[in-house]
């Protein structure tokens, strides 16, 4: 009772203190108050608003006396700190507080919402930890608190930028980057230096021993250990309130009447997903006899998936647990295969067609072939060799009266080095494609290199399971590894010395090094004789000059060209670059010069012969070509220690049959001679004879392969055995006029400086890259088949099985103009090279790595694994076939019939299978397809092929007739749908990815109504009897209630996309293709919200030099189809080439702005398509910035989709944090979009 109250009382009554409170009436204390701590309600605040929540009603104003408290100022927040917590260090402090005033008082409401996580209370918790562990991470500390992980893209970013900015960096490793061992022993589990005992059921004692145990919520507390509660999103409803106490009022009240109170700290703690090295060996245990390979594909697929639901592209979070129920499978059913085991899990993906080609997507990625059949293999077709056969003797000469004139004297000087020069290494992912997802074949997997149109591959090179590919427009130098997930990128066109004359088209050649400098290289320039030595870890470039009195390159450059088939080019020999070594030489001069790259010495040999190529055979032997005779020659030294070496020649004795050369000195020149020799055995197997001598393969253009029996070591007359072809590749012109011609952009004349031929010794096997006109397509494809439009031919010739086959190289997804250039480079769209693996590398060029497998052994070995993947199919078909015995007439549609039976045979109904005549499937002479729905039953293909040729011709009439009606239907030309799937194709699984993530948003507005089973408020009159009971819960009262999950919209989200139309756009088109990729996103954004019209209203607005305003899409007449759709790319483009310079981005951004604050929706989105050229017309990023923040109802995105230089990057350093984007990939864009549509959830 109130003092005064009680007072009165007493006096009245004229009762003592002890009697009042024997009838429990005691006073309260004349200075007791109720001290109420709130947030400020906003004024004003529209329903839609995060704050809108007005807890200050008519009840509750008169009952207080309200005090404004104003915020801490930085200066008190930091004495307040360092009073608490004296031992933290002040630098910390004044980073922490830096960042969360930066946040406050920033006015993007994103950074505002984080910096709710940075209260006062939660920064003396962290300086109280920085002040016992000084060494600890600020930025675990402070993602620790804002519990980071969680945080959508955007915040997530807005508080990296703040990190930054506020000169907070990770500098110490953080925890969750440490891996620690687990280990079970003795019953006891050890997790890094934490121990714990295994639960061991057994220790229950049954009935009449009865013993009582403490449940762990009881000996946590008593002991103070930590209770883990395990999936407590799963718990039931009974521990999930228990929980929410716990977590709300931070203390547990036990079934006694005790409470367990909270302690000095109640905080969160993020368990990721296991790493993958984890993952791999958790998941050995559950399958130990599953294939290590197999594992690791599932990992593989499973992160990818985790990493997808993360960025919002798929829903469901595929947890470990999936995985482990597929290994547990797996091991107990080794014979089922694994794309039918891992399709069970995501089965319940089905019915959504988007979200099934997602991930049926990653699984094919990762080379799990869902979907495939043991019978899609399609192997290339194997042509018999012709038989080998001695074609001639080698003699070395070693003696005779020559011998003292051809000693080759040599001078040892150091090279100089200038630099080191350190570049940038940059880093880009590899998104590596398994090739063999629906189809087995010998390509293994694909990726892309990021470089642009008019880029030229030069060379590839590998060493151990790393390959380094060259381009020479501009000299850049690649480096990935064949399993590897980045690809790392130097650019060397400031390094490498420019020419005075503007013909230079340069050609470099890669030697990757060995131990112990692995990861580094040499380059080679074969016009300028430039010798670069890169080092791909720390970005070191040296320049090594081999000669010390050599005339700067750029002297000569004017002249190079002139007389360049006299001159020569000077080349590298790279055979043994693994021992550190190299050699290089001009063509027609007399000298070598080896260089050893650990010593950085130069050996300069002369000799008494002018040389057209070199071949190391060994490492002390050396196969040499005279210019002018092509006659061969054998260097050694003299003396294993001296620095004389000699030089023997090689008589040729040559007999060839009809149509070849028969002399010395027409002999083709060797393409490739290899460095080791084949193994006993497979020289037994190929030459058909058991033998054992040193040996080496050789190709050239008159035969697929010889092999120099007794070379280079044996002193007694060297055997030559050949497989000769019937035509000499030589005689071959390139004259042919098809398409593979017009589309590599004119004849090639020019020599090319790759030949593009290896040897797999340990596969038996010589490899050769040719192009289309070279290959014996009539004897590869079927008369009636049409060869595909390749980049060229993988000739493998089988030395084993006596066998040659010409594999199929996927054309160019680009081609650089520069048609001359690329002929100089290779015969070839591609440059190959070997891995130690014995797997092929192709790089063709547009960018596109292609790994190969072609070793018969491997190739079968493969193809097992790709089968036991796919498994055995359950059901059986039995197919009967009999001949029909009824011959065609006229195509025709047919009846339609309206009950939709199933026909079978016959030529009356439309729709029918196994039929003739009528629009159907399955059967012949029918006009086009037509499905019902219905099983299919084939007719035989000799009766399909028996078809008379005027049936064929009025049934192709009649399909073309009703395709051009169809046209008709939409208005569209031939050329306007050709046109429009050039933009559409381009983007459609990024379509696919768009609508999945548009499935998934859910209603932000919140509908006013009445709120029952609330604590205060009004009376419920359905309650009274529940409160008669003791029921608190009896009140209601009006509030916003949050939507369900999947309910209907109030108001659908209103979108507006600002697209850049500009004489800009057009014009740097040819640069970045920006012009292009905003179409693609235009097309993107309307294919996508096709059919969400209850969700999104949308319009495309643009923007030029012409006004602000450009209606392309109207909200209220959005396209229907593909020909509209087309017609508004057409006049974007239109519109860029002819419109007036200038630029009206803010103009159209501020009145986007308004527009869309007067209309009413769930939610405003405001989307500006641009490139970065703003500085050009005097436009500051500051009053950009203060445009897309002018209306916080209005949430306003920059995408920038074109940049000169890094204006794009300098432009999002400036503007507010999550609110620009550059993106230079159209890939991007949906989970760009999706970051946008998530950026309105704190």
């Amino acid at each position: 009772m109130r003092w005064d109250r009680y007072q009165t009382l007493k006096e009245q009554l004229q009762f003592t203190d002890q009697q009042l409170q024997e009838r429990s009436i005691l006073p309260i204390h004349p200075s007791f108050r109720v001290l109420a701590l709130a947030e400020p309600p906003v004024v004003g605040a529209s329903t839609n608003s995060k704050n809108s929540q007005q807890w200050l009603n008519a009840e509750l104003l008169p009952m207080f006396l309200y005090h404004s408290v104003t915020p801490l100022a930085k200066a008190e927040e930091m004495d307040l700190i360092l009073g608490l917590t004296p031992n933290v260090p002040t630098e910390a402090a004044e980073k922490l507080l830096h960042l969360k005033h930066s946040l406050q008082t920033a006015n993007d409401p994103t950074a505002q919402s984080l910096a709710s996580s940075l209260s006062t209370r939660q920064l003396l918790r962290i300086c109280h930890r920085l002040s016992h562990y000084p060494n600890e991470s600020i930025t675990h500390a402070v993602n620790k608190a804002c519990l980071s992980r969680f945080l959508p893209r955007l915040a997530r970013a807005a508080l990296d930028r703040g990190l930054d900015r506020s000169s907070i960096h990770d500098t110490v490793e953080s925890d969750e980057s440490v891996d620690l061992s687990c280990i079970v022993k003795d019953g006891v589990l050890t997790v890094g230096s934490v121990s714990a005992p295994v639960y061991n059921p057994s220790l229950k004692i049954k009935v009449p021993d009865v013993l009582f145990f403490n449940n762990p919520q009881v000996k946590a507390a008593k002991f103070g250990h930590i209770l883990v509660v395990d999936e407590a999103d799963k718990a039931p409803t009974n521990v999930t309130c228990i929980l929410k106490t716990l977590v709300e009022s931070k203390e547990m009240i036990l079934a006694d009447g005790r409470r367990i109170i909270s302690g000095d700290i109640f905080s969160c703690h993020s368990v990721d997903n296991p790493k993958p090295t984890a993952e791999l060996s958790m998941l050995k245990q559950y399958g130990p006899d599953v294939p290590e390979a197999t594992l690791r594909k599932l990992v593989a697929v499973f992160g990818e998936l985790r990493s997808m639901a993360d960025q919002g592209t798929i829903t469901y979070p595929y947890s470990v647990r999936e995985v482990v129920s597929i290994v547990k499978h797996l091991q107990k059913f080794p014979h089922e295969g694994l794309a039918n085991v891992v399709s069970n899990v995501f089965d319940f993906d089905s019915y959504n067609k988007d979200m099934r080609e997602v991930v049926y997507e990653v699984l094919h990625k990762h080379g799990i072939p869902v979907g495939a059949k043991p019978t899609s293999v399609k192997l290339a077709k194997e042509l018999p060799l012709p038989q080998i056969e001695m074609t001639g003797h080698w003699t070395i000469n070693h003696g005779g009266n020559d011998s003292r004139k051809l000693l080759c004297p040599t001078e040892k000087h150091l090279a100089e080095i200038k630099g080191p020069v350190f570049l940038r290494v940059q880093s880009y992912p590899c998104r590596r494609q398994e090739s063999r997802a629906l189809t087995f074949g010998e390509e293994k997997a694909h990726w892309q290199i990021p470089i642009n149109e008019s880029n030229i591959i030069c060379d590839v090179k590998t060493r151990d399971d790393v390959l380094y590919v060259a381009t020479c427009n501009p000299v850049a130098l690649y480096s990935m590894r064949e399993h590897g997930d980045t690809i790392k990128y130097v650019d060397l066109y400031d390094v490498f010395p420019k020419t005075i004359s503007g013909v230079w088209q340069p050609c470099v050649t890669i030697a990757p090094l060995g131990s112990p400098l692995d990861g580094q290289v040499v380059l080679h320039e074969e016009q300028t004789n430039t010798v670069l030595h890169v080092d791909l870890v720390t970005g070191a470039v040296r320049r090594l000059m081999l000669s010390p009195h050599t005339d700067p390159p750029y002297t000569k450059a004017s002249s190079w060209w002139n007389s360049k088939e006299q001159q020569g080019g000077h080349k590298m020999c790279h055979e043994f670059a693994h021992k550190n070594w190299l050699l290089f030489y001009k063509e027609y001069s007399n000298q070598l010069e080896m260089l050893d790259v650990l010593k950085a010495q130069v050996h300069t040999v002369s000799l008494p012969i002018k040389l057209k190529c070199v071949f190391l055979v060994a490492e002390d032997r050396w196969l040499l070509l005279e210019s002018t005779t092509n006659k061969k020659f054998l260097m050694t030294k003299a003396t294993a220690d001296s620095d004389v070496y000699q030089l023997h020649s090689i008589s040729e004795d040559i007999s060839v049959g009809p149509g070849h050369a028969n002399s010395s000195d027409d002999v083709p020149l060797p393409d490739m001679v290899s460095c080791e020799q084949l193994p006993n055995e497979n020289l037994s197997i190929a030459i058909g004879q058991n033998i054992a001598f040193p040996n080496r393969i050789l190709t050239d253009s008159g035969s697929f392969a010889q092999i120099i029996v007794g070379f280079p070591d044996a002193v007694s007359p060297i055997e030559v055995y050949s497989f000769t072809r019937p035509v000499n590749l030589t005689s071959i012109k390139n004259n042919d006029s098809g398409p593979h011609t017009f589309l590599r952009g004119g004849f090639r004349t020019n020599s090319p400086r790759r030949q593009n031929c290896a040897s797999l010794l340990s596969a038996n096997q010589v490899i050769r890259a040719l192009p289309p006109s070279k290959v014996p397509l009539k004897d590869v494809y079927p008369r009636d088949v049409t060869p595909p439009m390749t980049a060229g031919y993988l000739e493998v010739v089988d030395l084993n099985f006596k066998k040659v086959k010409y594999v199929p190289i996927p054309r160019s997804k680009s081609l650089s103009p520069y048609t001359n250039w690329l002929s100089k480079v290779s015969e070839t769209d591609v440059v190959m090279a070997v891995l130690d693996s014995g797997a092929v590398v192709t790089v063709d060029m547009g960018g596109e790595v292609r790994l190969w497998e072609t070793g018969y052994e491997s190739l079968q070995r493969s193809l097992t694994e790709w089968k036991n993947m796919i498994g055995t199919e359950r059901p059986v078909q039995i197919t009967v076939e009999k001949e029909s015995g009824q011959d065609v007439t006229a195509p025709k549609h047919g009846k339609i019939d309206p009950n939709n039976a199933p026909h079978v045979g016959g030529n009356q109904w439309a729709g029918g299978t196994g039929g003739r005549d009528t629009a159907g499937l399955g059967g012949k002479g029918g006009p086009y397809r037509l499905d019902s729905g219905h099983t299919v039953y084939q007719v035989s293909q000799a009766e399909k092929d028996s078809i008379p040729e005027e049936v064929r011709r009025a049934a192709r009439e009649m399909a073309e007739k009703a395709f051009k009606d169809r046209l008709k239907e939409i208005d569209m030309s031939e050329y306007d749908a050709a046109t429009y799937e050039r933009f559409s194709n381009a983007v459609q699984r990024q379509v696919q990815s768009l609508r999945v993530i548009l499935e998934s948003l859910q209603a932000k507005g919140k509908e006013r109504q009445w709120l029952k089973n609330q604590a205060t408020g009004e009376l419920d009159d359905a309650k009274i009897i529940d409160g008669l009971t003791g029921e608190k819960t009896i009140y209601k009262r009006r509030g916003e209630l949050e939507p369900e999950l999947g309910s209907p919209y109030q108001k659908a989200k209103r979108l507006r996309v600002l697209a850049d139309v500009s004489g800009s756009m057009y014009r740097f088109n040819g640069v970045d293709s920006r012009l292009e990729r905003s179409m693609e996103a235009v097309c993107m954004v309307m294919e996508a919200l096709e059919g969400f019209e209850p969700k999104f209203k949308y319009d495309i607005v643009g923007h030029s030099g012409d006004g602000h305003n450009i209606e392309l899409v109207k909200a209220d007449k959005i396209p229907k189809n593909n020909k509209e759709r087309l017609k508004v790319l057409k006049i974007m483009h239109a519109h860029s080439q002819f419109c007036m310079s200038g630029d009206y981005t803010l103009e159209a951004t501020d009145s986007s702005i308004k527009d869309l604050a007067q209309e009413e929706a769930d939610e405003h989105f405001l989307v500006v398509l641009s490139d970065a050229n703003l500085e050009r017309y005097g436009i500051r990023p500051e009053r950009l910035a203060n445009v897309l923040t002018s209306d916080p109802q209005v949430n306003a995105f920059v995408i920038f989709i074109g940049s000169l230089g890094d204006q794009a990057q300098r432009l999002q350093k400036t503007l507010p944090a999550g609110r620009t984007f550059v993106v230079m990939d159209t890939k991007q864009i949906p989970q760009t979009l999706q970051q946008i549509f998530t950026s309105t959830v704190l």
